[in-house]
């Protein structure tokens, strides 16, 4: 008798222990699809009185989707609850992908002269990372800042890249090797062309090669 209330309980417990486990398994996937739905969202902005939604929208050409690059304080957008760095996925129910900016402007502004409603409803993205962490506005900020790098590293005779080594005039302005070779003065403040030497640039241009792929020389 003892031994069939043994294997009782037994059985009673592990069958416990499997709805325990089934019950934490739904309770996770439930948990999953709400933490997907804070971060898919869809909102509904309407058109303030000069058609304006008060957003920016950005889409760089590695970006398969647009997103809110900026937020005009105290706009519709803003009191929809759109932030910087969502990710547009539809716009009054299109998929938005693959798209440019001018052409969602012109199916938004086409939906909103149709519409009884102005406004536009947008089905929204966005990771949850925090505003310092990696997200397109970043590596746009990024992208635009290395192209500004480079652009400091331009000569303004032949305007190709001033590779090792590079020179300078008294008064800083860079020039390439080849240039200065057919220079007596500074194309820029036209004072005469000393031997100075720019190793300033020669180091930011081996960092950039290093951290970004070899040149090709050309």
């Amino acid at each position: 008798m003892e031994q069939v209330k043994a294997r009782t309980v037994g059985s009673t417990t592990a069958l416990t222990e499997k709805v325990a486990n089934v019950d934490r398994g739904e309770v996770a996937a439930v948990a999953d699809i709400e933490e997907d739905d804070r971060l898919l969202r869809s909102v509904f902005i309407p058109a303030e009185a000069g058609g304006s939604l008060g957003l920016h929208l950005s889409r760089t050409p590695w970006d398969p989707y647009p997103w809110v690059s900026g937020v005009l304080p105290g706009s519709c957008a803003e009191k929809a609850g759109v932030r910087i760095g969502d990710c547009v996925l539809e716009a009054n129910g299109e998929d938005l992908l693959g798209l440019k900016i001018i052409e969602i402007a012109k199916r938004v502004r086409s939906d909103k002269d149709r519409s009884t409603k102005p406004g536009v409803s947008l089905l929204l993205w966005n990771s949850g990372f925090e505003k310092n962490n990696l997200n397109p506005q970043s590596l746009s900020r990024f992208a635009s800042c290395l192209q500004g790098i480079a652009g400091l590293l331009e000569c303004p005779v032949c305007l190709e890249v001033i590779r090792p080594p590079s020179w300078q005039c008294y008064h800083g302005h860079l020039i390439c090797s080849g240039c200065r070779s057919r220079s007596s003065k500074c194309p820029i403040c036209r004072v005469l062309l000393g031997r100075g030497r720019c190793i300033v640039a020669d180091k930011l241009f081996n960092f950039l090669v290093q951290t970004l792929g070899q040149h090709d020389g050309n």
